[in-house]
């Protein structure tokens, strides 16, 4: 498994950055230069509406966002995007999380792993203010995206700042209507299926240097401010693939099941449709199934 597929993990699922705030009882590819941003509008038989791919974390100069995603934004009856996370800070979505993503008491993440992997996990926890007790809770599914994005937020990339939490705060705002493709609890879901042997895989894989991953998550990161799909599905995608069963949870039986609402979307409104940049490239992407739905889509 390549290093990039768990970071992968907070890229797909966008609870996760709320996910990986929660505790118990509370690739250097070549990017080209900007021709276009990562957004394409979508049209047919007098339908119109916007796909735009998200970061679900940025930094400051992501923004200003390009005019015609503005004009986008503006233009649209409708935001859609993946989940909002805000349903898991609800008391009963919140106890569950606690309970799907931590070990009940006498259980722990260090037998689940071996005496080595368990020292150096906690080794690399404390280096980012994560307690080892906290980690022993964890089961290793929340370890892997929580040390994730703690790194990720510790090199400069704030959940606060991703695209799709920057226009569902504009929305609300507005008053502009909201629809979510999943539940966020769903998302979880998705990572439960991962079973125990690809979970500890994960895990093992944040053992990798910090260094060369925050360097692909900022090559990514120049990918999408140039609006090269091509090459984001490279740095994002390729190594996702390596493991079929993650590369079909997060990204290809997720894309099937958000096109149907997608479209019933479009047949009523002007919809903008915001979710992870990953789900709009490569043959398995939302570009591509809407193409073979009949819908012209063009990147803007």
């Amino acid at each position: 498994m390549k290093q990039l597929t768990w970071w992968a993990l907070v890229w797909a699922l966008g609870a996760l950055p709320a996910l990986a705030q929660t505790q118990p009882g509370r690739l250097a590819a070549a990017v080209r230069p900007a021709t276009k941003g990562f957004v394409w509008t979508i049209e047919r038989a007098g339908q119109t509406g916007w796909l735009v791919g998200s970061l679900h974390l940025m930094t400051p100069d992501a923004y200003p966002l390009p005019p015609f995603l503005e004009s986008a934004f503006l233009s649209a009856q409708v935001l859609v995007e993946e989940a909002d996370p805000d349903e898991l800070k609800a008391p009963e979505a919140a106890a569950e999380l606690v309970r799907r993503a931590f070990y009940p008491a006498g259980q722990s993440l260090e037998k689940h792993l071996s005496a080595d992997t368990y020292r150096s996990i906690v080794e690399r926890a404390s280096k980012v203010g994560l307690p080892a007790e906290a980690v022993q809770r964890m089961r290793p599914w929340m370890l892997a995206i929580t040390l994730a994005a703690v790194e990720m937020q510790s090199a400069g990339f704030d959940p606060a700042l991703g695209l799709d939490r920057h226009f569902r705060d504009r929305a609300i705002g507005m008053g502009k209507p909201l629809q979510t493709l999943e539940a966020s609890l769903e998302q979880v879901s998705i990572l439960e299926s991962l079973g125990a042997a690809l979970q500890e895989s994960l895990v093992v894989e944040t053992l990798r240097g910090t260094e060369t991953e925050i360097s692909q998550i900022r090559t990514l990161m120049a990918a999408w401010k140039g609006g090269d799909a091509a090459g984001l599905e490279r740095i994002l995608l390729d190594g996702t693939k390596e493991s079929p069963q993650i590369y079909q949870a997060l990204f290809v039986d997720r894309n099937k099941r958000w096109v149907p609402k997608i479209e019933a979307c479009l047949a009523k409104a002007r919809c903008m449709v915001v979710v992870g940049a990953g789900h709009m490239v490569g043959p398995d992407g939302l570009i591509d199934m809407l193409s073979k739905r009949g819908y012209t889509v063009s990147q803007r």
